[in-house]
């Protein structure tokens, strides 16, 4: 089992927006990683699983998954490119099987 990418302490503002939403949350960075990072927000319960972390309002950003989340803080993990490709075929996949499903229903 490989070990913690090594984290560096930080205290920076940044934001989070959902996917496929334009508004955005403020949070702090508390420490980074090359593969996460932990994040300080006010209504940590609202968040929701999968985000995109912003260092600016108007960036392009970077997708996180939550890990954890405890009190007003959540731990996230970037995801990479494959992730996200992943991610998509496979909502494409249940997108189509929804359909199917109901063609057969009708």
């Amino acid at each position: 089992m490989a070990g913690r990418a090594p984290r560096r302490v930080c205290d920076v503002n940044a934001w989070i927006r959902a996917e496929g939403c334009f508004a955005t949350q403020q949070c702090r960075v508390l420490d980074l990683s090359q593969t996460g990072v932990r994040l300080e927000i006010a209504d940590a319960y609202r968040t929701p699983r999968r985000f995109i972390l912003l260092w600016s309002k108007s960036g392009a950003g970077i997708h996180a998954t939550m890990k954890w989340r405890r009190s007003n803080e959540i731990g996230a993990e970037f995801l990479t490119a494959e992730d996200l490709q992943r991610n998509y075929l496979m909502g494409r996949i249940a997108h189509n099987v929804a359909k199917l499903q109901k063609l057969l229903h009708r």
